[in-house]
């Protein structure tokens, strides 16, 4: 599998990007309970490292303040994965949850400051040069 390649524009806060890929993995296990779920939202983040900006609904949407979510369904629980872009090549996962009808203001508002935690300080979420 090609993970490791197209997973490496995508980043989790806090990491160093030599263990995004593994992070990126680990943030979809809140899912785990549920494999399926787990697939699925793995999926979708596939899709976005390919696709970037170029995914659209139904796999993604815009929300405010630059967060967009991921969108998986299954059976009658809607999973999402809350991202922004930070550059034109990095999409940044910030929260997941569960929902029923629009985003839960306190998980939007929840990723628009971890969004806005990350651009102030992009310093401590790049990893240096080996």
């Amino acid at each position: 599998m090609h993970t490791a390649a197209t997973l490496h524009n995508l980043a989790v806060p806090g990491t160093k990007r030599r263990r995004s890929v593994r992070r990126v993995v680990g943030y979809i296990g809140a899912a785990k309970q549920d494999l399926e779920a787990a697939g699925k939202l793995l999926a979708a983040v596939m899709r976005l490292a390919a696709d970037g900006h170029a995914l659209r609904r139904p796999t993604s949407a815009p929300l405010r303040d630059g967060v967009h979510e991921l969108r998986v369904k299954v059976h009658r629980v809607n999973y999402r994965a809350l991202y922004f872009f930070a550059g034109s090549g990095t999409a940044v996962l910030v929260h997941g949850c569960t929902k029923e009808g629009d985003a839960a203001d306190a998980d939007l508002d929840r990723a628009v400051a971890r969004r806005l935690a990350y651009i102030s300080d992009l310093g401590a979420h790049t990893a240096k040069a080996s």
